[in-house]
């Protein structure tokens, strides 16, 4: 699903504080609730990577080249790509950059540890092979991977000035808190619900132990319950998506 609209975290936090009966904060404060959604979007975000963006950047802007330090909320690169000019024409000016195996460079990216080597024989980045009656060697081939914080980038995409990261986030630095896709606003609301709801329990166990069972029906129930809805939405393409992945599948040769 692909929306723009997002819900602050006041919103979701006046909706959960009027469920516990917690309107003026006498339980517990704003902020307790705060870092109680930055909780759930973070295990929303590693687990079914709810938010995504990207990182434009010049290689000559790191201290060390060709080794690139991951922004702060960064969880998992999507694609990555390398241009001269600008973003992202495409021919001769971008390049994607592949994944490989546990490559880690030197300073500068001049060598590196790998599982295959160029000297290494049947090695499928540098093995010469033939598609379309075109050769490719591994000039051809660019490819980075990520190790303590760091993108390391092979000695190749030393030949393009700038680099495109588009990768999945928490939504947000350490310090701040996110606001939520509105698709997803009854999701949190409901295991804000569920969640705080059980950590009450301390005040008053009889009450808020049926406010987390109501909670849970409204998040779990198989019918209607929030969390499969954010399920079938977090995996759903648009129909302008799955339209064009359609036509591109039933129309393209493929050859071995």
């Amino acid at each position: 699903m692909l929306s723009a609209q997002t819900v602050t975290s006041d919103a979701i936090i006046a909706d959960v504080t009027q469920f516990l009966g917690d309107d003026e904060f006498r339980l517990r404060s704003k902020g307790w609730y705060q870092e109680k959604i930055k909780r759930i979007l973070e295990k929303l975000s590693t687990q079914y990577f709810i938010f995504t963006t990207w990182n434009d950047g010049l290689f000559s802007d790191s201290s060390t080249p060709l080794a690139i330090p991951v922004p702060d909320d960064f969880i998992n690169p999507q694609k990555i790509y390398i241009y001269n000019d600008k973003c992202c024409s495409p021919g001769a000016d971008l390049r994607i950059v592949h994944f490989k195996v546990n490559f880690v460079t030197t300073p500068g990216g001049k060598a590196y540890s790998a599982d295959k080597h160029d000297d290494q024989p049947y090695d499928p980045y540098y093995n010469p092979y033939v598609t379309g009656g075109r050769a490719f060697d591994h000039t051809n081939l660019y490819y980075a991977n990520m190790e303590g914080g760091y993108l390391m980038f092979s000695r190749n995409c030393a030949e393009f000035a700038k680099y495109r990261i588009i990768y999945n986030t928490f939504g947000g630095a350490l310090d701040e808190i996110p606001t939520v896709p509105r698709e997803y606003r009854q999701v949190v609301t409901d295991m804000m619900n569920r969640d705080c709801s059980m950590l009450l329990m301390r005040h008053d166990i009889k009450l808020f132990s049926t406010m987390s069972a109501i909670a849970t029906q409204a998040l779990m129930n198989q019918q209607d319950g929030s969390w499969w809805a954010f399920i079938r939405n977090a995996v759903a393409m648009s129909e302008w998506m799955r339209n064009d992945m359609d036509e591109r599948n039933n129309n393209a040769k493929w050859y071995k």
